[in-house]
């Protein structure tokens, strides 16, 4: 599909930041549910947009254009960084945002991210350093998968 933002939601009204912010996007796909309660916006960005930012997004998307329909709007990102962009450089910039992505997704995986150590062992990868505990050890999977 690949389509400019605002080429597949030209009615959307947002305030100048937000707009700014969506500009540089692109709608990769969509995909629904068969019910049509569930919508999924796959997000292609040349940059890190925070988390809030994506929520407003999907909030403005629901309101406009769903009205009192029972449809949730998901959008999932995807960012297109330079490979110059380094882990640490990374988790610098878009550590809060991360933190409230799983704040929403899951409050102990949110807990046991939010009280880790990070290292970054080369300047590619990162190493999690998790308290260890029963509850960590059952987590530790799904925290590297959604990382």
């Amino acid at each position: 599909m690949n389509k400019p933002f605002f080429d597949v939601f030209p009615q959307l009204e947002t305030d100048s930041e937000l707009r700014g912010i969506l500009m540089d996007t692109e709608v990769e796909r969509m995909s629904q549910t068969r019910d049509r309660s569930y919508l999924r916006i796959y997000l292609g960005s040349p940059r890190i947009i925070d988390k809030s930012y994506i929520l407003q997004a999907e909030k403005t998307l629901k309101k406009q254009y769903f009205g009192r329909e029972d449809m949730r709007v998901r959008i999932c990102e995807r960012f297109h960084l330079p490979v110059a962009i380094t882990p640490s450089c990374l988790m610098e910039e878009y550590r809060d945002s991360i933190l409230q992505e799983f704040r929403d997704y899951d409050r102990v995986e949110y807990t046991i991210i939010k009280n880790a150590d990070f290292d970054y062992p080369d300047e590619n990868r990162i190493k999690l350093k998790l308290k260890d505990s029963p509850v960590t050890r059952k987590c530790a999977v799904d925290i590297v998968r959604v990382m």
